[in-house]
C-alpha cells in the first residue's frame, strides 16, 4: 500500500516529521508542505495549517527553544510513550525492549539513537507499516497520547494541534466496535 494513497498513514508521517525536534532542513522542503494542501479531511488540513503557521511565525532558534521546553522539561509533555504509564521503572525497560522487537519482527530498523517508545519514530513506523501497525503498536499507547495532548491543550501549546491528529488517525483507523 502506498502511505500517499491513505490519508490516516499520511497524516501519521507528516506528524511524525513535524513532531521531530526543528531543523532548517526540513523545514525548508515543501514537498510534505504540499502534503498538508491536498489533504481531503478539512480538520486535518486546518489543524496542519495552524501548525504551520507556528513554524513560519517564529525563528528556528525560538522554534527549537519552544520544542526543548515543551517536551524535554515536562514529564507530562514527554514524547517518550512508555515513561507515562512506567516512569522510570524496570517496567519500562521490558516495555522498551518489547516494542523494540515488535519493530524487528517486521524488519524496520531503527534508524535513530532515540528510544523505541518515542512517539515520532512510533507515527514513522506505523506510516511503514499501516493500519495493522497502528493497532498494535499507537492504540496501546492512546491513554499517553492522550495525556500529553492534555498537557499541551492545559499550555495552549501549538503542538497540541498534532496530537489531536494523532488521536484522531488511531481513533479512524480503528474498527467502531473496537473503541471503546
Amino acid at each position: 500500500m502506498d502511505i500517499m494513497e491513505n490519508e490516516n498513514l499520511k497524516l501519521l508521517k507528516l506528524c511524525s516529521l513535524l513532531l521531530q525536534y526543528p531543523a532548517e532542513d526540513w523545514i525548508a522542503l515543501t514537498d510534505w508542505r504540499d502534503e498538508i494542501m491536498q489533504l481531503t479531511n478539512p480538520n486535518n488540513r486546518n489543524l496542519l495549517k495552524g501548525f504551520l503557521q507556528y513554524l513560519d511565525g517564529n525563528s528556528i532558534d525560538q522554534l527549537c527553544a519552544n520544542y526543548v521546553e515543551t517536551f524535554d522539561f515536562s514529564e507530562k509533555r514527554s514524547l517518550h510513550l512508555t515513561y507515562h504509564e512506567y516512569g522510570n521503572g524496570r517496567n519500562r525497560g521490558q516495555a522498551l525492549v518489547d516494542l523494540k522487537n515488535q519493530y524487528t519482527k517486521v524488519g524496520y530498523q531503527i534508524m535513530t539513537d532515540e528510544l523505541p517508545d518515542y512517539l515520532p519514530l512510533m507515527l514513522e513506523f506505523c506510516a511503514a507499516i499501516g493500519d495493522c501497525a497502528i493497532k498494535t503498536i499507537l492504540y496501546p499507547q492512546y491513554p499517553s497520547i492522550t495525556k500529553i495532548h492534555n498537557a499541551l491543550i492545559e499550555t495552549d501549546n501549538d503542538y497540541k494541534l498534532l496530537l489531536e491528529i494523532c488521536l484522531a488517525a488511531i481513533n479512524s483507523s480503528l474498527v467502531p466496535e473496537e473503541v471503546e
